[in-house]
């Protein structure tokens, strides 16, 4: 009989487990495309100067640049 009741009582199950996983890859690939370029660009100096050089610096381009001729900025 308990093993009756143990049976009885739901979970999530595989397929819900499957769509929360493919919801998490779909957002973390949206990310990475819209932010991808600022996280390499970041990454790079960092790593830069952490091999000693000390004037690395991070320029991130706004990506409307072409028209504007503007840059956000440096970090």
């Amino acid at each position: 009989m308990r093993y009756l009741q143990r049976k009885t009582r739901s979970g999530q199950t595989t397929a819900e487990y499957a769509i929360i996983v493919a919801l998490v890859a779909v957002c973390s690939i949206a990310v990475i495309m819209i932010f991808g370029d600022q996280i390499r660009a970041l990454i790079g100096a960092e790593s830069q100067q952490l091999g000693g050089n000390q004037n690395a610096q991070v320029q991130v381009i706004d990506p409307t640049a072409a028209q504007t001729g503007h840059k956000i900025g440096n970090f």
